[in-house]
Order: structure tokens, then C-alpha cells, then sequence
């Protein structure tokens, strides 16, 4: 790894919250890099736990759920692509057909090839529940299933599109399967919630004007050795929001992420051009799963008296675009940080991750925050539960 890109423990501050440098850099790039945010033995617990998590969770009953990211910009409307990334096909296995079986020959070609791993390996099992295969029957969408939307107060486990063949059976061992683990880790794992619920997090949550920080999800992601799978541009506040918008992600390497795993990009500076036009809610009809609804113009920005956002930045330019910017002509810079790192990501800041092509994976813990002031719409896809949101204040 090249270590002249990736930021030295020099840079990290000993004390509580933010420095005055780390605030700068947030308002005018949309992001800050704390390095040795975590120590060797807390790293080392959670890997433990990931692993742990990924050996033993059963595979008997899971609907073996994918988990795809979309773009979201490849046809007229937004709804006709509906494994959502923009290329028009509907299937999500990147073929471009629409009933979820591509080529034929090639689909006996991969059914054949898995049945021969699985007699030479017993650790790859087929779908326990294929009637439920979502390349079959819900075209690789998690998004309209159960699965996904009640995962708000569970650990549940979602897998790579690449860990599947046609026929919805693994086509690698379980532990090398899942795409991402969610949404309760910091409620109902204990590692994770002592690194989540801390001092620490909640004096960086004060750094950034927070009044009541609030945890409402959290997720291990592992980018798998050669089929993690390439998340597009989006904006996190899209998905998590609030009026106004207030989500913040604390990303956390577990390990070293590097251009080749598929470490982040951002478009630095565009929380400052990028207002939240739509964002991600349950369908009014709960049957018909997840859409995404216009958001009106006065409610794209976040409050401009706080850090979170600042229409005027020290260079003079203004934070406004009034179109939002246009992510095909966005620059976008590589960020790679060793295992340890804090990465806090603003909610409007335009990221991505390219796919896992080499044959490291790429552990990272997140959890959003969000002001708990703020109004949280009750179509929002993820709802809190009867005891509400994770607070930070008074943590520890």
C-alpha cells in the first residue's frame, strides 16, 4: 500500500471531539480523516466479533436477501431499473435480461460449475429457501423485502450478488459471502456498542453542533475478496433523513483500506453544491416496498447557523448549485486510511467505492447519527423502536 496517501497518527488529536483544523477541513471538503481512532485491541475485538458473527450466524430460513446500491440514473423515470444501479437491468445479475436467468447455456454452465464446488467443498450450501432466491423471484431488489425492512432492531446478514449463482446457491463459503451486516450491532452486540456509545463519539458529535446525537443504524461491511461489489455516488442523507438533514456517518477501518479493496472517494466539497432532492422511504402501499419521493427544495439543506453546513467557506465561494451538481462531472478523490481510522462522512458529500478486486477483504463498522431535535418521517425505511434511537449524550 502506498503509505505517501494515507494519513500518519501526527495528524490525530489526544483530545475530546474535533481540533479547529479537523472542523475546517469538514466544512470545506464534506469529510475528515481521524487516524488511530481506535486502538490494537479494540480493532482487534471487533474483527473478532465480525468473524465470529460471519462463522455461525444459519443459514436455515434466511431468504438469502442480496444487497445492491444503486445509481439510480440509467432510464427515463428511476423506477424501471429494478436492481436500482442505472443499467437497466432488472435481473441485478448485469446481463441485461429481465427474468432473472440470462443466457441459458451460460446458466447451466454456472449450475453445473457450483454443484462441483460444493462436492469438493461442504461449506458451500445450496439456498435452503429457493422459492425466496431474490435473482428469481424479486430480481435482486432487497429493497422490497421484509428482510431488509424489519432489520432495524436485529442483526441481520445481507449478501454479495457475486456469492450467488442463478439458482440463488452459494457459490462461496458463507463467511466469504455476506456483503454487509445490520442494522442493531451498537444495540445488541456488546464489542460494537462499547465502540459506538462512547465519550469519545459523543464529544465529536458536540464538535459538529449536535444538541441530541442520536444512533439509528449501524453496519459491518465487508467488501469481499473479489466480489465485494462497487457502491455508486450517493449521499447518505438520502436514505437516513431528517428536516432538515442531519445524518453523519463515523466510519470506522477495521482494516486497511486501499485503492485495490476498494477504499472510499469522495467529491470533495459538494455538501456544499448537493442538496437532498430524494430520499429513500417505504412505499405508501408497504406491499410494493421502497421508493424514493422528491424532497422540496427548502428542505434539501442543513441548517447553515451549525458546522454540519456553511453556505460561505474561507475561499469565498458560495454553498449553493441550485440544480445540485452533476455527479458525471464531479472530481473524485481516493482516501485511503490504515485499520484504526475514523472517517466522518457529512450526509449530502457525494461518495462511492470502487469493487474489492483483490484478494484482501475490507472490514469497516459504521453507524449514522442524527439530531434528535430534527423531525424523522415516519416513511422513513428504517423506524425506531419503542425505546427510540441510541442516544450518545451521557455515554460512558
Amino acid at each position: 500500500m502506498p503509505t505517501s496517501n494515507i494519513p500518519s497518527s501526527s495528524s490525530s488529536s489526544s483530545s475530546p471531539g474535533l481540533t479547529a483544523q479537523q472542523l475546517e477541513q469538514w466544512s470545506k471538503d464534506g469529510y475528515v480523516i481521524i487516524p488511530d481512532a481506535l486502538d490494537a485491541a479494540t480493532i482487534a475485538a471487533l474483527v473478532a466479533e465480525t468473524k465470529s458473527l460471519l462463522q455461525n450466524f444459519s443459514l436455515e430460513g434466511h431468504p438469502m436477501t442480496t444487497f445492491t446500491t444503486g445509481d439510480g440514473d440509467g432510464d427515463d423515470d428511476d423506477d424501471d431499473d429494478d436492481d436500482g444501479d442505472g443499467d437497466g437491468d432488472e435481473d441485478g445479475d448485469g446481463n441485461g435480461d429481465q427474468n432473472g436467468h440470462g443466457d441459458k447455456h451460460d446458466s447451466i454452465q454456472e449450475h453445473e460449475k457450483g454443484k462441483e464446488q460444493r462436492k469438493s467443498n461442504p461449506n458451500l450450501k445450496p439456498n435452503p429457501n429457493p422459492k425466496s432466491n431474490p435473482k428469481a423471484n424479486l430480481k435482486g431488489k432487497h429493497v422490497d423485502d421484509e428482510y431488509f425492512l424489519t432489520s432495524a432492531d436485529k442483526i441481520r446478514f445481507f449478501f454479495e450478488e457475486d456469492a450467488l449463482d442463478h439458482d440463488g446457491r452459494l457459490t462461496v463459503p458463507k463467511w466469504r459471502a455476506i456483503n454487509k451486516i445490520g442494522h442493531a450491532l451498537h444495540d445488541l452486540s456488546p464489542p460494537f456498542r462499547a465502540a459506538t456509545v462512547s465519550r469519545r463519539n459523543a464529544a465529536v458529535a458536540r464538535s459538529l453542533a449536535f444538541r441530541d446525537p442520536r444512533v439509528l443504524q449501524s453496519m459491518v461491511i465487508c467488501k469481499q475478496p473479489g466480489i465485494g461489489g462497487r457502491v455508486p455516488a450517493h449521499q447518505d442523507s438520502s436514505f437516513l433523513y431528517t428536516d432538515p438533514p442531519s445524518a453523519v456517518g463515523f466510519w470506522y477501518a477495521l482494516e486497511d483500506a486501499t485503492a485495490e479493496n476498494g477504499a472510499l472517494s469522495f467529491a470533495r466539497g459538494s455538501h456544499r453544491r448537493a442538496g437532498i432532492r430524494k430520499r429513500f422511504v417505504t412505499a405508501e402501499d408497504r406491499g410494493a416496498g421502497t421508493e424514493f419521493v422528491d424532497v422540496e427544495a427548502e428542505r434539501q439543506k442543513w441548517p447553515s447557523e451549525s458546522h454540519l453546513y456553511r453556505r460561505q467557506v474561507d475561499d469565498g465561494t458560495s454553498g449553493e448549485e441550485p440544480d445540485g451538481p452533476d455527479e458525471d462531472k464531479e472530481e473524485y478523490t481516493l482516501t485511503e486510511v490504515r485499520a484504526g481510522s475514523l472517517v466522518l462522512i457529512h450526509g449530502n458529500v457525494l461518495h462511492k467505492s470502487e469493487k474489492n478486486t483483490s484478494g484482501k477483504s475490507r472490514f469497516i463498522y459504521t453507524f449514522h447519527v442524527i439530531e434528535g431535535e430534527h423531525a424523522y418521517d415516519a416513511r422513513n425505511w428504517l423506524q425506531p423502536t419503542a425505546k427510540g434511537f441510541t442516544r450518545l449524550n451521557g455515554a460512558g
